[in-house]
């Protein structure tokens, strides 16, 4: 049945096999595009540098420029914004607060360039498969034979493996979650499950573990560090014992993500701690990234009204949209570049497929409408494969003609080849001013009908629909919970791209972006809120850190309070304990101390209910 499944699947037949006999070998073409990407890496970076530039220094005179202008441009808004809303009876868009703006500014954008050692790991990988799939497609055994069939299995294998590699080329990030250590909870369980404990004592039996562990850690890894291992064990076995119940309640996530962090050292479980500090803030706001919303509503429709007046918004909100632009025309040239390399990495075998059935589709019905698209659609692909990569300067026209609203940039696009060719004379201030000047209009009042509110109103909803990159936290999380069921693993892979954007734009290290895309590809993202709570549990129970309460029928006098901290403490010394004090005067008498997962009742209630069961 497997193997009947993989013939229909497969789609290669004699007249392909034949057509890649004479194919490069992709040993060398493998090697050779790599060489290709860097080379044109470099002659990019030659000829425009700026291009490639951090522009930190630039950037940060943009800021100040806004923040110096800052109550100006606030003023002129709102005047024009107030005006509107006097004009159309309805508010369009918010009035600005200027005390808002001033006190959390735009930060510096950086720049994420590929690392060459992994383009040349993948470039490799690729390289291997489509060989391997080369070679089978010239392979020609009886075709009735079971050799025959195995082979055309294999071949199918081959090319889902290529087609998963080119869907993952660009996901640094894997969903391991693992993350790093070396053994999962599976093998440990495994490991456990073939040891049954018999007649040996818990100590024993736990030791015997312990010691088939790390044998099994020896074999897979010859370099394996028995010490690191012992006192990593030590401290994990202390706060994770099987007889302590404190930490039963703990997200299994948020176990893992500790166990990880502190395998990986103390700094990282420092740098940990501080991330996730920073996505429960994250996580707490509903805010969308509403100016980057409102830009992509006006390149997708440039003749909405009040463009003007959200030009002037969009100025005072994003005083670093120049240097965006910049460093959205180099990722468009890289990834013309990078993608052209994949695609002549597998070049030789997937054309050879979508040739094929080219010609096929191409002696059936020509009535026939599916048919005739499916054809259309395969001739395209086909061109994808010869075409080279676009004129810098075309690309140039391309984006400028939707990030600029569709309006005459031939100006600002020879000021901006000029820039990024290192012209001392032009600098993003300078280029900002051009750009500006162009979405400068009439700001004057007018009168928005009700249809055209509706749509503007429509239009928003559908951008923000449209692109998750720029939700809340929170609604992109729950939006991917689905995603378990989820077959087409592009759309799981775009989940990931937009996990990773969003957490890299706040900073976060790898070791937590990784522990999202596994909750993602698991369907549990909506359950982050918890792990983030559970995980500063797990870090103060890690610091000895104790939250606790002492309930008293009547407030208690600092010298019965220190006295019962003090008892807490001696007999705890290597805690730290943080108690407050509640009064509930229907304990009649006595109090209860709760400290962590544990409770400690004193009162008269507790007595007499006692005293009434053993009655």
């Amino acid at each position: 049945e497997m193997i009947g499944r993989a013939l229909q699947r497969s789609r290669f037949s004699l007249s392909q096999q034949l057509c890649v006999q004479n194919c490069r070998w992709f040993g060398a073409a493998g090697a050779t595009e790599f060489d290709t990407w860097v080379n044109r890496q470099n002659d990019l970076k030659k000829y425009f540098p700026k291009l490639f530039e951090d522009l930190t220094n630039e950037q940060k005179a943009l800021i100040d420029s806004n923040q110096q202008n800052l109550q100006q441009l606030v003023s002129e808004f709102n005047k024009a914004n107030e005006q509107s809303v006097t004009a159309s009876g309805e508010p369009v868009f918010k009035p600005l607060d200027k005390a808002l703006l001033a006190a959390s500014p735009p930060q510096i954008l950086t720049l994420r360039s590929r690392d060459s050692k992994k383009v040349s790991e993948k470039f490799a990988k690729g390289e291997d498969l489509a060989s391997q799939l080369a070679k089978q497609m010239t392979n020609s055994p009886d075709p009735d034979s079971n050799e025959a069939r195995l082979h055309m299995l294999l071949m199918s294998d081959l090319n889902d493996q290529i087609q998963q590699w080119k869907l993952s080329i660009d996901d640094d990030a894997g969903t391991d979650l693992t993350l790093g250590l070396p053994i999962t909870d599976k093998e440990i369980d495994k490991i456990i499950d073939s040891h049954p404990t018999g007649t040996l004592a818990k100590e024993e039996f736990f030791a015997t573990i312990e010691e088939s562990v790390v044998n099994y850690l020896k074999q897979t890894d010859k370099n394996f560090d028995t010490k690191k291992w012992a006192t990593f064990n030590a401290k994990t076995n202390e706060m994770f014992h099987p007889e302590d119940v404190q930490h039963y309640h703990f997200h299994a996530y948020a176990k893992t993500l500790f166990r990880a962090s502190l395998w990986h050292g103390e700094e990282k479980l420092k740098t940990i701690v501080e991330n996730m500090e920073l996505l429960k803030k994250y996580l707490s706001s509903e805010d969308d990234d509403a100016s980057k919303i409102l830009r992509r509503m006006y390149e997708v429709s440039p003749d909405t009204p009040l463009s003007s007046l959200a030009a002037l918004k969009l100025r005072v909100v994003d005083p670093l949209f120049t240097a965006k632009l910049v460093f959205e025309v180099r990722q468009c040239v890289e990834n013309a570049l990078f993608q052209k390399c994949v695609r002549n990495i597998v070049r030789d075998v997937e054309l050879a497929e979508i040739q094929e059935q080219i010609a096929q589709l191409r002696t059936a019905d020509k009535t026939n409408k599916v048919v005739q698209e499916e054809l259309k659609k395969l001739e395209e692909e086909e061109k994808m494969y010869n075409i080279e990569i676009p004129e810098l300067t075309v690309m140039v026209d391309e984006i400028f003609q939707t990030k600029l609203w569709g309006k005459a940039t031939e100006p600002v696009k020879k000021q901006f080849m000029k820039f990024i060719k290192g012209d001392k004379k032009e600098t993003l201030l300078t280029l900002d001013k051009t750009i500006q000047n162009l979405f400068e209009g009439n700001t004057e009042p007018r009168t928005i009908s009700e249809n055209e509110e509706f749509s503007m109103n429509v239009l928003y909803h559908n951008t923000r629909t449209d692109n998750a990159l720029w939700w809340n936290m929170s609604d992109f999380l729950a939006s991917t919970a689905a995603l378990k069921k989820e077959t087409d693993s592009s759309i799981i892979m775009n989940a990931h791209r937009v996990a990773k954007e969003k957490l890299q734009d706040l900073g976060m290290d790898p070791l937590l972006i990784n522990l999202v895309h596994a909750l993602i590809e698991d369907g549990k993202a909506s359950e982050i809120p918890q792990i983030v709570g559970d995980f500063h549990g797990i870090i103060k129970l890690f610091r000895g850190e104790m939250d606790g309460v002492v309930t008293s029928a009547q407030p208690l006098s600092d010298t019965e309070f220190d006295k019962i901290f003090n008892q807490l403490r001696s007999c705890n010394p290597s805690k730290t304990f943080k108690v407050e004090r509640r009064v509930e005067p229907g304990l009649l008498a006595g109090f209860v101390v709760s400290i962590g997962p544990y409770r400690f009742d004193y009162s008269l209630l507790s007595e007499m209910r006692r005293s009434k069961v053993a009655a």
